[in-house]
């Protein structure tokens, strides 16, 4: 550090080689932060405020040198010390937070990077926690304010916010209100009991990188509200990789509402493990950006969502809005793994993908079991083609008004359905196209088992409307008077 800046630190501290508030003293490996905010910028540090605790530590050369702030903000009076973050005095930027979470309101953690530089933080011992009343924001949380350079975080280890009740009771927090991009790597488990346990929200032109090995959320009493929340009401868009998820509402859940004028950030998330939602829908994303919305949940995963009514238990729900800039909006959906489970809790519907964008729908599924629709996708007349190809079986069964895939397109593309092994309480697969559509052909390489038409296909506008078959069609009608016939497959253009 500058002698000149480092004198004026100083003595605006009063101390001498170390910096002592509240009864503090010097712990020379570095600097704990309890109950106030230390606030830096490139080399120097500008100010401490303080609040109900202390700040111990030395401002040593190295410190000042990192170009993060770190704040240990206090909810209430009469904390209880618990978890706690310090920074490596050799490597600035890099934290070491430890400590479980313990009874009583405790205070929110913060971490600020604000020049584009690296953080570090990583939790050893037993799991670092603290128990936030619901105004925190998070029990752990990384701001990138505006204006700054982007910047990348890496955390490791578990960390958990134990509040009982409050919807912004989170375990981390992520805020990207700059014009460049974040990307945070988390390795290990992040809990809470009651808010979204990882809250990501974007409101500048950068985008939010999320990277997740681990699990999020509990899979087993799903107690966090979302194991992943993400919003963005700026022009930048999200790239979300998560690994094993448990929600009471949904495991991943996005919604960009920006309309932007410039760029093609879109939305891409990749799941690589399963999700249990107990409620919403295991993924559910809205997106109005102007680039495309891509999904996709590799092979060997399992994921379900119990949800009951008509807004819930969405395996994959998919909307894309219009937006006023145009570009390529698409909407591209690939289910490599289960979706719904046999024989125990299953999925109301399988994939809900809602186009209300340009471009086309692509939809690659595998195998599904639902109470609903399994697949149920509909394009506006902004739209271009649809595509659906199931490699695996779909089960739907319950509701006699569902059908294993429903497609109903009123783009200006064709419609292409390839499925295999149907079973289904309604149609095995229903399509419909209105005059703009330019043409409808659906491939059945599987048995289908039907109470009502095995292939119900209308197609309204020109070119062909193709239907093959390669094995059996069984349409049993329902055993109720009045009921009007089923065919194996009725056909319409």
């Amino acid at each position: 550090m500058n002698p000149r800046k480092l004198a004026r630190v100083r003595a605006r501290f009063g101390v001498g080689g170390g910096a002592s508030f509240g009864g503090g003293g010097l712990l020379g490996g570095g600097v704990v932060l309890r109950g106030g905010r230390l606030r830096k910028s490139g080399r120097g540090v500008l100010t401490y405020a303080p609040f109900l605790g202390r700040l111990v530590g030395a401002v040593a050369p190295a410190l000042a040198a990192t170009a993060l702030a770190s704040a240990l903000l206090f909810s209430a009076s009469g904390v209880v010390w618990a978890g706690s973050c310090t920074e490596d005095a050799n490597t600035g930027g890099t934290f070491v937070c430890t400590g479980p979470a313990a009874a009583g309101s405790e205070a929110a953690v913060r971490l600020t990077a604000e020049s584009g530089e690296t953080l570090n933080v990583t939790q050893t011992g037993a799991n670092f926690g603290l128990r936030v009343n619901q105004t925190a924001r998070a029990a752990l949380g990384v701001l990138v304010q505006s204006g700054a350079l982007g910047g990348t975080i890496n955390l490791t280890g578990s960390f958990r916010n134990l509040a009982t009740s409050g919807l912004n009771a989170r375990a981390l927090f992520i805020n990207n209100s700059s014009a460049n991009d974040v990307t945070a790597t988390f390795a290990g488990s992040m809990l809470t009991a009651s808010g979204a346990a990882v809250r990501l929200e974007g409101e500048g032109a950068g985008d939010i990188n999320f990277t997740h090995t681990g699990y999020i959320g509990t899979k087993t009493d799903r107690t966090a509200r979302s194991a992943i929340h993400a919003t963005h009401t700026g022009t930048g868009g999200f790239n979300i990789t998560a690994n094993d998820l448990g929600a009471d509402f949904s495991g991943i859940y996005v919604k960009n509402t920006r309309t932007e004028t410039t760029g093609t950030s879109g939305t891409n998330i990749r799941v690589t493990g399963d999700i249990d939602s107990n409620s919403f829908s295991a993924i559910h994303v809205t997106d109005q950006s102007i680039g495309a919305t891509r999904i996709s949940v590799d092979s060997g995963t399992t994921i379900t969502a119990l949800g009951t009514s008509d807004v819930s238990g969405y395996g994959i729900f998919a909307r894309t809005v219009s937006n006023s800039q145009g570009g390529d909006g698409g909407l591209i959906i690939s289910s490599l793994g289960n979706i719904g489970r046999t024989g125990g809790p299953t999925t109301r519907v399988g994939i809900r993908a809602q186009h209300e964008h340009t471009g086309a729908v692509d939809i690659t599924a595998n195998n599904i079991v639902s109470t609903g629709h399994g697949i149920h996708a509909s394009a506006t007349a902004s739209a271009t083609d649809m595509t659906i190809n199931v490699r695996g079986a779909i089960t739907s069964a319950v509701s006699p008004d569902t059908s294993g895939i429903r497609a109903d397109q009123k783009g200006t593309g064709a419609v292409d359905i390839t499925s295999g092994k149907i079973t289904s309480t309604g149609a095995g697969i229903h399509a419909t196209t209105t005059a703009s559509a330019t043409g409808l052909s659906i491939n059945s390489t599987g048995y289908i088992s039907s109470t009502d038409h095995g292939i119900h296909a209308v197609h309204a506008g020109s070119g062909e409307l193709r239907i093959t078959t390669t094995d059996t069609i069984k349409a049993t009608p329902a055993d109720t008077p009045g009921t009007i016939p089923t065919y194996g497959i009725f056909a319409s253009h």
